[in-house]
C-alpha cells in the first residue's frame, strides 16, 4: 500500500540517499522514486552522488591544508563520514564544517595523525573569522589614564567579532603556513615543522584579510583570561604563573595595536 505520509516518504527517502547500498526495496513498492527508464537505484545515485560532492566540495573549500594532509581520496571519504553523522540542517553549506575539528579529534585520537583535529581547527576560526561581522566599535584606551590601579585591574575586555584564540599541543600555525602557496617559493615544508612543538595562535580579520599571529604561552594565557572576561589583575595574574618575567603592558599594546579589543569598562562586582 502507497505511503500516504510526506514525513514518511521523505523520511525514506532520506535514509536511502545516505546508505552506502543500493535503494531500500520499500522506495520502489511505496512508488516514491519512479522506474521507468532508469531504476530506482540508479536514480537515487544521481542525488546522492549530488549530495556527497556538493557536501565535499565545501568540506574541500573550508578545509584545504586537512585535504593536503589526508589526501584526495581519504578526504573525500572522510568528507562522507562527517556528513553521515552531521547532515546539513540548511541550504546554506557555509556552516556545515563547524563541528568537524571536534569530529575529526575524536575519529583520529588514537593514531598519530591525532593532530589533524588541530589542523581543522584553526582551519574553521580561519572560516569564522572571514565571515564574522564587523565590530561596532573599537576600545578606547585613552580611558585608562583617568582610572585608579584598582579600577584599571578590574578592566574587563570585550573582543572584536573576527577575533579567535587557539591553544594547540602541535605545531598548528607552522603546519598551516607551510601547506600556502607561498611556501613553495620560501622553501618552507612540513619536514621543516617540529610536530613536537606547540602553538598558540590569533586569528583577527583586518582590512577584509584574515590575519594568523602567533602567540606566546603567556600572551595567549592574559588573552584567553580576558577573553572569559576575568578581570585585567586576574588576567595578568594567570600569565605571570606561565612566565614570571612576563611583559602585559607589552602584550596589551600589541593586542591593542592589532586590533583585537572592541570596548573596555570596569567590571561592576556587587
Amino acid at each position: 500500500m502507497p505511503t500516504d505520509s510526506l514525513g514518511s516518504m521523505q523520511a525514506l527517502f532520506l535514509a536511502a540517499l545516505y546508505a552506502d547500498a543500493a535503494a531500500p526495496s520499500a522506495l520502489a513498492e511505496e512508488m516514491i522514486v519512479r522506474s521507468d527508464a532508469l531504476s530506482v537505484a540508479a536514480r537515487l545515485a544521481v542525488y546522492r552522488n549530488n549530495l556527497r560532492a556538493n557536501f565535499h566540495s565545501v568540506m574541500a573549500l573550508e578545509f584545504p591544508v586537512v585535504q593536503q594532509l589526508s589526501g584526495a581520496d581519504y578526504f573525500r571519504q572522510l568528507a562522507w563520514e562527517f556528513q553521515r553523522s552531521h547532515p546539513s540542517r540548511s541550504g546554506n553549506l557555509q556552516h556545515i564544517g563547524a563541528a568537524f575539528p571536534a569530529w575529526l579529534t575524536e575519529q583520529l585520537a588514537a593514531t598519530a595523525y591525532a593532530w589533524f583535529g588541530d589542523v581543522a581547527a584553526l582551519e574553521w576560526a580561519w572560516q569564522e573569522s572571514y565571515v564574522a561581522p564587523e565590530p561596532a566599535s573599537r576600545a578606547d584606551f585613552s580611558k585608562l589614564a583617568v582610572l585608579s590601579a584598582a579600577q584599571q585591574e578590574s578592566l574587563q575586555f570585550t573582543f572584536v567579532p573576527s577575533c579567535r584564540l587557539l591553544q594547540s599541543r602541535w605545531p598548528v600555525l607552522s603546519i598551516w603556513r607551510a601547506h600556502q602557496e607561498l611556501a613553495a617559493t620560501s622553501g618552507v615544508s612540513l619536514e621543516q615543522v617540529d610536530l613536537q612543538a606547540h602553538e598558540n595562535v590569533l586569528v583577527l580579520r583586518t582590512a577584509n584579510a584574515v590575519q594568523l599571529h602567533p602567540l606566546q604561552d603567556a600572551e595567549a594565557a592574559l588573552l584567553q583570561s580576558l577573553r572569559a572576561q576575568q578581570g585585567l589583575g586576574a588576567a595578568i595574574e594567570a600569565a605571570g604563573l606561565i612566565d614570571a618575567g612576563f611583559d602585559a603592558a607589552a602584550a596589551l599594546q600589541r593586542a591593542a595595536s592589532l586590533g583585537v579589543f572592541a570596548d573596555l569598562r570596569i567590571a561592576q562586582h556587587p
